[in-house]
């Protein structure tokens, strides 16, 4: 399963990409680092090759811990995730363009499910649109100054692979 989800900010594209690279300044929970080998190009968390790990809701009742390494980054444009946990594998973009008033925040993530999850795959992709439309509204928020935001600008969720 595939999803694109986009949301303009009112930020230069070089302070949402500093936002998004900090991943281990942002509010998540059981969130830890592991550093690149040798050569990764830079301290973690902005060099190709750092890891970390995350817990992802994946319904209601349902969490599965996740393994994401940093494979590209392009300030100010660009960084790619690929990601491996559980039951669950995929990437994870981010695409940054200007725009007339800021930037577009692009989020392109494509998922496989394993196992028993793939009979659950509709219900896995309700809860997890949902869970990204709700994470492009705090990086919005956080960057903007404020909390709320109308998520009309974004595009459901595609079955391309």
């Amino acid at each position: 399963m595939r999803f694109v989800v986009c949301c303009d900010i009112r930020r230069a594209p070089e302070d949402v990409f500093a936002y998004l690279e900090r991943i281990d300044e942002q509010p998540r929970t059981r969130f830890s680092l592991v550093p690149p080998p040798m050569g990764g190009g830079g301290a973690p968390p902005r060099a190709v090759g750092t890891k970390h790990r995350e817990l992802v809701q994946l319904l209601p009742a349902v969490r599965t811990e996740v393994w994401a390494e940093l494979l590209h980054r392009e300030p100010p444009h660009a960084l790619r995730y690929r990601w491996e946990g559980g039951y669950v594998n995929g990437e994870l973009d981010y695409r940054i363009t200007p725009t007339r008033h800021g930037s577009r925040l692009e989020h392109v993530m494509s998922l496989s499910l394993e196992g028993t999850l793939g009979v659950l795959g509709a219900l896995i992709r309700q809860t997890l649109y949902r869970s990204i439309v709700a994470r492009l509204a705090g990086i919005k928020g956080e960057l903007e100054g404020r909390q709320r935001f109308d998520t009309g600008q974004h595009s459901g969720p595609s079955n391309s692979l």
